[in-house]
């Protein structure tokens, strides 16, 4: 499994864990749609990716101009509108001609990393790799939101009969043994220490 696609794992799982601490399903809270539009990938590939496949594979260069595209389409300007190729280009001193022919594909070579740099730098602030980013890595950033706001949902007491420390540290720990793949003899010994700690830690403050 490639790094990226570990990472995606990894936070699927942490964000079973928290649904499951909450009693809802990935459909009440995952919108196919509205991570596409986050990932800037297909939706079809979202699917696919949420369901533990792969996704077909394409070209780098098919993969960056996809990405610019969708990414033009989708973080418009105040009024709506998309971008100009000129008003992007511009913001880094490329040719508005470059760019416009580089995503119809009449460009003569691949986007140059300076030219990547540039469109992201104009939409994030900064270079960050999301034009570059492979599908499961950019599909893994986008649900970082969802799993803030579980967490938050959670650590605000939404279910108060609960003994919300100890299970939301389950949730975490979860994600952590998936990081980790400590063998389940090891990771009992270390869940069995951690939860001692934390009723030490109550009984400190009740006591207190």
């Amino acid at each position: 499994m490639t790094e990226s696609r570990s990472a995606l794992a990894g936070t699927l799982h942490h964000l079973d864990a928290l649904l499951e601490h909450q009693g809802k399903s990935r459909a009440e809270v995952l919108d196919v749609e509205e991570l596409a539009r986050e990932a800037c990938l297909p939706a079809d590939v979202v699917t696919t990716l949420l369901n533990g496949g792969d996704p077909p594979e394409q070209e780098f260069t098919d993969r960056v101009i996809g990405r610019i595209k969708m990414l033009r389409e989708t973080r418009t300007r105040q009024d709506g509108k998309p971008y100009s190729w000129r008003e992007i280009a511009e913001s880094f001193n490329a040719s508005p001609a470059s760019i416009s022919n580089l995503v119809s594909g009449h460009g003569k070579a691949g986007p140059l990393a300076s030219t990547q740099a540039g469109i992201e730098r104009f939409f994030f602030s900064e270079p960050t790799g999301f034009l570059s980013a492979e599908p499961a890595s950019a599909l893994n950033s986008a649900l970082q939101g969802v799993v803030s706001r579980l967490q938050t949902s959670l650590q605000g007491g939404d279910h108060p009969g609960r003994n919300t420390s100890l299970e939301h540290l389950g949730v975490r720990g979860g994600a952590l043994r998936s990081a980790t793949a400590l063998p389940d003899a090891d990771w009992k010994l270390v869940e069995s220490l951690i939860e001692r700690l934390v009723q030490d830690a109550q009984r400190e403050r009740r006591d207190g």
